[in-house]
């Protein structure tokens, strides 16, 4: 897909529910830059990768076209633990969040696809 992450699984837990496990990939250059020493996942990023495993599902190329809420709950960091990111979509809006393996949130965010 791309190697800011990799796909370790995923599923459909209920109809347009799904959960995909990732893992960041620590190497990738934006944290040369985003922060040296103190890496973070840039907040744009983080949204590529929604919008990336909602195209997964849907079998599309998509855009966010409005972005009705966005929380950062904590900075996400690149570690060797995956993050879970659970979603439902009906293929014009998504409702995502991010969270730790230990359930603890990073992100949430409700928008529009096109």
């Amino acid at each position: 897909m791309n190697n800011l992450f990799d796909i370790i699984s995923k599923s459909n837990t209920a109809e347009s529910t799904y959960t995909y496990v990732v893992k960041l990939n620590k190497q990738h250059k934006v944290f040369e830059g985003h922060f040296p020493g103190n890496p973070i996942v840039p907040g744009v990023m983080s949204m590529m990768m929604i919008r990336m495993l909602v195209e997964d599902v849907i079998g599309r190329k998509t855009r966010f076209t409005a972005v009705k809420d966005c929380k950062y709950l904590q900075p996400i960091v690149p570690s060797d633990d995956p993050l879970t990111i659970n979603f439902n979509t009906d293929g014009s809006a998504v409702n995502a969040e991010i969270v730790t393996s230990e359930g603890v949130g990073l992100m949430k965010i409700k928008g529009t696809i096109a």
